[in-house]
């Protein structure tokens, strides 16, 4: 696909284009919208971040330790996230400011502490994944056989 015909099908479901064409999961323009939206989310400690700002605005400080209290396993690397390192920590949330995901505000005076909070577009993205955070419920038996395969397959 040449890069314009790329973003023409960008522009085609932008807000700016007026109301959203509902598309079909057996269309290119679905395939290609769910694979930004999946991009938006890949890395290990990006739903964690989300979640824990989606209680607020956080200082560094405070939202480092609301993600490392709710760590926990996740079931499919075999391994236990215990402990989100601070780099790790700033890494992300600089790929989330550029993908306009988070805001950092800086206070203006010593002692400078930085607050982090969701941008509208993050909250949009954690409401319309609601039905994708139900589905795992709905169907834990195949979830828990595909965990199981991942791990026997490691």
């Amino acid at each position: 696909m040449s890069n314009s015909k790329h973003h023409q099908l960008l522009r085609t479901n932008s807000r700016d284009d007026g109301p959203s064409v509902e598309f079909s999961p057996r269309d290119d323009i679905f395939a290609l919208n769910l694979r930004h939206a999946l991009h938006m989310l890949n890395g290990e400690w990006i739903p964690d971040i989300l979640v824990a700002l989606a209680e607020g605005p956080k200082q560094y400080s405070g939202l480092l330790g609301t993600i490392r209290e709710k760590t926990h396993q996740d079931g499919w690397s075999g391994t236990r996230h215990l402990y989100l390192q601070e780099s790790v920590l700033n890494r992300t949330l600089r790929r989330l400011e550029r993908g306009e995901l988070v805001e950092r505000h800086r206070e203006p005076k010593f002692p400078y502490h930085a607050r982090y909070q969701l941008t509208a577009a993050a909250d949009e993205l954690l409401t319309a994944l609601a039905p994708l955070v139900e589905w795992p419920k709905q169907h834990a038996e195949l979830v828990n056989r595909a965990r199981q395969a991942e791990h026997t397959r490691q």
